[in-house]
C-alpha cells in the first residue's frame, strides 16, 4: 500500500510506524481483534483488549509535531483521523497549542461508544462543539 501511495503522491505523504498521542513515549498497543477492530493504546475500546498480545511502541506527540511541520502560510493540510479513542486527547491537545488552526479539512471518526465505561462521553460533546465553532461545516466530517 505504501509503495502505491508513493507512487501516487510521492514525497507529499509521511508515513510513521509509531502512535499518535499526547507525549513523545512508549505506550502498550492493545490489538484489535478481527478485522472490524482496531487496535488501540487506550485499554477497555470495545473488544480491543481481548485480542492479540499487547506490545510495546513508540508514539510521539502529534500536537506538537503539527506546530513544528506546518505553516498557515505554505501548507494545505487534510487531516483524516482514525486513532482509535485517542483522538480525544490528542485533539484538545491540540486546540491547547493551537496546532488545529493549522488544519484546513478535518475528517474524524469518533470512538467515545465504544468504551463501556463511558470515559469520553462527556469529552466528546465538548470537543464536537469546540471543533464546530473551529472549522466550516463543509470542512468538518465526524463519523
Amino acid at each position: 500500500m505504501r509503495q502505491e501511495i508513493r507512487a501516487k503522491w510521492g514525497d507529499m505523504i509521511r508515513f510513521s510506524d509509531q502512535a499518535v498521542w499526547i507525549s513523545d513515549c512508549e505506550v502498550v498497543l492493545h490489538q484489535g481483534c478481527g478485522d472490524k477492530q482496531g487496535s488501540s493504546i487506550l485499554y477497555g475500546k470495545g473488544a480491543v483488549h481481548y485480542g492479540g498480545i499487547p506490545q510495546i511502541v513508540k508514539a510521539f506527540d502529534f500536537a506538537d509535531w503539527m506546530a513544528k511541520t506546518f505553516t498557515v502560510m505554505y501548507d494545505f493540510v487534510h487531516l483524516k483521523m482514525d486513532i482509535e479513542g485517542a483522538e480525544y486527547p490528542v485533539l484538545f491537545a491540540m486546540i491547547d497549542n493551537r496546532s488545529i488552526e493549522l488544519v484546513n479539512e478535518l475528517h474524524l471518526e469518533t470512538h467515545s461508544h465504544k468504551f463501556r465505561d463511558g470515559r469520553y462521553n462527556k469529552e466528546h460533546e465538548i470537543l464536537i462543539n469546540q471543533l464546530g465553532k473551529l472549522f466550516k461545516p463543509e470542512n468538518l466530517t465526524i463519523t
